[in-house]
């Protein structure tokens, strides 16, 4: 069974993301074939099992899986089933970019944006978040936009605003109606501002879903 593209993206995302581990689906059961179609460095992350994830993540990595690569990175970065080693994740991360995983280049420019190990460097950030985002993910697409309005260039954080939000990313929807909201960088509109704040909420971004009371 081949895994469409939108549906690894979002298994991708609950990997990536242990907070949200009590909302995991329990795909061993409710979608066998899915959870069957995956990966053992997948099934391990999913079943927080990190020390098995890491061992088979890191044997997916050295065969050439990019998002095994970007996951182990993770589990470095946060010190699951493995040593924590912020070094490790700038590298697996990196090697996971290259190979062409919108997240692996994603978590590297956090980890240039904030310094964790590797010098901090707003340029690489900036280059590593385009590339996320040219492969389609929201989170890249939202950092870079965020570099852009600290500037105040608020019509490219505008246009990288929408990207994220075309790709699934709530809080790009939820930043974007802000612009619409202040007329920043765009013509003021609130309608489209409503519209926005709307998209977001219902993506459970609770702060546009404030805004979008405040509005109606």
């Amino acid at each position: 069974m081949k895994i469409k593209p939108f549906i690894l993206c979002a298994i991708l995302s609950i990997v990536m993301t242990p907070s949200i581990a009590k909302d995991k689906p329990n795909l061993a059961e409710d979608m066998p074939y899915l959870y069957q179609s995956l990966g053992p460095c997948f099934r391990a992350s999913l079943n927080d099992d990190y020390k098995e994830a890491a061992k088979w993540c890191k044997q997916e990595c050295n065969n050439g899986n990019a998002e095994s690569c970007n996951s182990l990175g993770w589990l470095y970065k946060n010190g699951q089933g493995v040593k924590q080693d912020f070094s490790q994740a700038v590298k697996l991360f990196e090697q996971a970019c290259k190979e062409g995983s919108s997240y692996g280049c994603t978590n590297l420019g956090i980890q240039y944006e904030n310094g964790q190990g590797v010098k901090q460097d707003y340029s690489q950030a900036s280059r590593a978040y385009l590339r996320g985002c040219s492969g389609g993910n929201g989170i890249a697409c939202f950092n870079y936009g965020m570099f852009q309005y600290k500037r105040q260039k608020y019509s490219r954080a505008a246009e990288w605003w929408r990207k994220a939000c075309n790709n699934g990313y709530a809080e790009g929807c939820g930043n974007l109606g802000l612009l619409y909201r202040d007329g920043k960088g765009v013509e003021q509109d609130h309608n489209q501002a409503i519209t926005l704040f709307q998209k977001a909420c219902e993506r459970e971004h609770e702060t546009s879903c404030h805004n979008l009371k405040q509005l109606q």
